[in-house]
């Protein structure tokens, strides 16, 4: 499970830049490059908590309470308060971070950043669902991954005649995948607080 996991996981980290490299030149794939390297700063900052996140849960495993789904909101919250600024910031002053990080000459990729940071806003999501479920040994959300996996492909491979639909290819992916985990682990919480108030 811990190897499928990381295989999705790297998957969903690297799939669209090694699309990128095969349909698109080399100076456009230097580019979306460029543009990965700033939209990263989000899941990099927010992608931070679930390294926290991951054995509180796991030691919460076998605890019948509301606990574990306590922690997994605080932890969605501490992403979203170093996530969203970091995502606002970017997509308000895209020139400005990018002449820091990269340069002026990608100044071009002003246009996309709006947009695609919040495509990795999702993917940080993503991550922090998906180590929650991993902590927990629930296949539900690598089944709910893999199925993103295999959607991800479908979208980029009929859709990638500019980095605009690849963008948005990717905003539409990760933010579906996200609602899904975010939606079993609702049903989840649901199943489990009944249960518990039945036991009390």
């Amino acid at each position: 499970m811990v190897l499928w996991f990381t295989v999705v996981s790297q998957f969903f980290y690297n799939f669209d830049m090694l699309f990128v490299k095969a349909f698109f030149s080399a100076t456009e794939a230097g580019f979306y490059g460029a543009l990965l390297t700033i939209g990263r700063i989000v899941y990099f900052i927010g992608g931070s908590v679930p390294l926290v996140m991951f054995p509180v849960i796991a030691g919460l495993k076998d605890d019948v309470s509301p606990r574990k789904y306590k922690v997994l909101l605080k932890s969605l919250g501490l992403m979203a308060i170093l996530a969203v600024p970091t995502a606002l910031f970017i997509a308000l002053f895209p020139e400005l971070v990018i002449k820091i990080i990269v340069g002026a000459q990608y100044l071009s990729l002003a246009q996309y950043l709006p947009i695609f940071v919040w495509g990795m806003f999702f993917l940080t999501v993503m991550t922090v669902l998906a180590q929650y479920f991993l902590a927990l040994a629930k296949k539900s959300g690598l089944i709910i991954l893999t199925v993103g996996v295999a959607f991800e492909t479908a979208v980029l491979g009929r859709w990638h005649d500019n980095f605009w639909q690849i963008i948005f290819g990717l905003l539409i992916v990760f933010g579906l995948i996200s609602i899904g985990l975010l939606t079993v682990c609702c049903r989840d919480y649901i199943f489990s607080k009944q249960n518990y108030d039945k036991e009390k």
